[in-house]
């Protein structure tokens, strides 16, 4: 008798054969959802994982064994997973699982299969570095800058003003480090679930797209006015808009998951705890590039020096602050994800009081069962 080979559906797409075995693994590795549809010979249709039983639970069927026993699939009909019916396959061949297919879902399919959680892990780590030492080097250009300043017979206030910017920078790099752990131990630690991602994969084309329309719009401005400083924003917000769009698409790395039997009140959770913990995993990118545009943006400055002092002054300062929120933005992040996760959980035990209250019974009603 020849082995027993599984199929499984996932996002429209049909995969396999792979063995019992192999299956019972996707499903216990979390790579295969309850909800997702699985067909093997003999079966006349496609029915949701969680229908097989021992699959999420007990041991898999056995090799010889026949088609799955009708009180496994008995609990749902095939039709109720999603899958069109299907006439019974010929031996071997599994039915179609596939919906028909949208062009973007062809796009959507790819962006997930390169775009993995493990890229967004090294992505965040590289621009937490950027800032790193981008601040290290904005530092020294103020120094400089000041020390220029100085020689030129500037204001007292010159030096002063830079002695102050770069302890501040010191103290919020300082605060950035530390709070980088924190951030990526509250993305793991704080998790939910949605029904469905089908929002936050719109919205994920959508920032795609607007960060190319505003690469391109912003490019040609600084190409037009001759600005570093614009094409430097141009590539921060094309950047910061292309990683939104790799989270949206990525519920996973943001520890969120998706599971079709999730409740209205669940989801509702899980979509506010997906919004925070989308700021919370975009903070090291941000921080980064932000960090990195503003300080190449004070190269020209420390050559404007030699120009009109009041303008290359007053375009230090505002260099400065800018250089102070970016570096500030995981101290920001950071507080604001512990207390609007705060408000988030509260709602969530009011929700759940809400509806244990709701079941209790009535006053002078009984459960039938209760009498026996």
């Amino acid at each position: 008798m020849s082995p027993i080979e599984w199929y499984y559906a996932r996002n429209g797409e049909q995969f396999g054969p792979v063995s019992p075995a192999e299956l019972k693994q996707l499903a216990l590795s979390g790579q295969l959802r309850s909800y997702e549809p699985v067909w093997r010979e003999g079966m006349s249709d496609w029915t949701p994982a969680r229908n097989v039983k021992g699959l999420f639970t007990d041991d898999l069927m056995p090799e010889g064994a026949d088609a799955p026993p009708q009180e496994a699939l008995a609990s749902e009909s095939p039709s109720s997973s999603g899958v069109v019916d299907q006439q019974p396959a010929a031996a071997g061949t599994p039915p179609s699982a596939a919906r028909p297919r949208h062009p973007l879902d062809l796009v959507l399919s790819f962006a997930k299969r390169t775009i993995t959680p493990r890229f967004i892990d090294a992505t965040t780590l590289l621009f937490g570095q950027i800032g790193h030492y981008g601040l290290y080097f904005s530092m020294a250009l103020v120094v400089l800058i000041a020390i220029m300043f100085s020689i030129r017979g500037a204001d007292a206030i010159t030096l002063p003003l830079a002695v102050v910017a770069v302890l501040t920078l010191v103290i919020l790099q300082y605060a950035s480090d530390h709070l980088g752990d924190s951030l990526k131990s509250l993305n793991q630690t704080v998790s939910g679930a949605i029904s469905t991602n089908i929002f936050f994969e719109c919205l994920a084309l959508l920032s795609a797209f607007y960060g190319l329309i505003a690469l391109i719009a912003m490019s040609v401005m600084a190409m037009d006015e001759l600005s570093i400083e614009l094409a430097l924003r141009a590539i921060f917000v094309y950047i910061v808009f292309q990683f939104m769009a790799f989270l949206m698409i990525n519920p996973k790395s943001l520890g969120i998951t998706v599971d079709a039997d999730a409740g209205a009140t669940e989801t509702s959770i899980g979509l506010m705890t997906m919004v925070l913990k989308l700021f919370l995993k975009l903070t090291p990118v941000a921080f980064g590039a932000g960090i990195a545009a503003e300080t190449i943006n004070l190269i020209p400055i420390a050559f404007s020096v030699f120009g009109e002092r009041s303008v290359g002054l007053t375009v230090l300062s505002a260099g400065w602050l800018r250089i102070a929120v970016f570096a500030a933005l995981p101290v920001i992040i950071y507080l604001g994800f512990i207390i609007l996760n705060l408000v988030i959980r509260i709602l969530e035990s009011v929700v759940s009081l809400s509806t244990g209250i709701a079941e209790l019974p009535t006053e002078g009603h009984r459960d039938e069962d209760s009498y026996l």
